[in-house]
């Protein structure tokens, strides 16, 4: 007898992995099909890869917001647990974070390379973790906070208002809280406020790492808050 967290293990690595790299790719191709069509009207002085940001921690916090907002009550109603789907969606979130960061990490270096091949200069923005397109570690980590952090916004929200309806707007400040402390942490910059903060980039990487990871705990832990004892919704026609 399949126990029910190993059934959310096999649907998560079976289905959402795949469909996150498929994200993946389609990000890959919009920025290949951005810089191409820049590039016919003016020269090329920034890696398109680094504005991707932009555009991928907003995927980070819809998926988290599925994942909660929509998953969950599927799978609830098919038996699974609440505590299981918590813990095995957590621990998902983390390994493919893990993966995805390490992929956009590889982006930026097969970037540099094909910017090299053009006579491109292969610039990133200023205020970020890492100066260069080859600091491999401080790329990663950038990367591997900000979509565990994201992740778990959206997974806090879906959450939210799934149970609150409305009332989950409640919870736009707390995500606000744990956006702007990753963004501390990381200088991915163009949220409300973000001009204001201090800057840790200073900060061992270690330490990065520590603090990205404690802020990541905090969401799950208020969306574990949440979602404990969710009351399911019947669908209605």
């Amino acid at each position: 007898m399949n126990r029910p967290s190993l059934a959310i293990t096999r649907l998560l690595y079976a289905t959402q992995f795949w469909f996150l790299l498929l994200m993946w790719v389609g990000c890959v191709v919009g920025v290949v099909l951005i810089v191409a069509g820049v590039a016919l009207f003016r020269d090329i002085t920034v890696s398109g890869w680094d504005q991707a940001v932009q555009v991928i921690r907003w995927l980070a916090l819809g998926y988290g917001t599925y994942l909660t907002g929509r998953l969950l009550s599927q799978l609830i109603a098919h038996g699974q647990t609440r505590r299981d789907f918590m813990i095995h969606v957590s621990g998902f979130v983390t390994a493919v974070s893990a993966v995805l960061a390490g992929l956009m990490t590889v982006g930026y270096l097969v970037e540099r390379l094909i910017y090299r091949g053009l006579g491109w200069p292969h610039k990133v923005d200023d205020d970020r973790l890492f100066t260069s397109s080859t600091d491999v570690a401080p790329i990663y980590i950038s990367y591997l906070v900000l979509f565990l952090v994201w992740t778990i916004i959206g997974a806090m929200l879906g959450a939210a208002f799934y149970r609150l309806e409305a009332g989950g707007a409640l919870f736009l400040p707390v995500a606000l809280v744990l956006a702007l402390g990753s963004g501390m942490l990381i200088r991915f910059g163009g949220l409300p406020l973000f001009s204001s903060l201090p800057d840790l980039r200073d900060l061992p990487l270690a330490a990065i790492v520590g603090l990205g990871a404690l802020i990541y705990a905090a969401g799950v832990g208020i969306t574990w808050a949440l979602v404990r004892d969710l009351p399911v919704r019947s669908a209605t026609g």
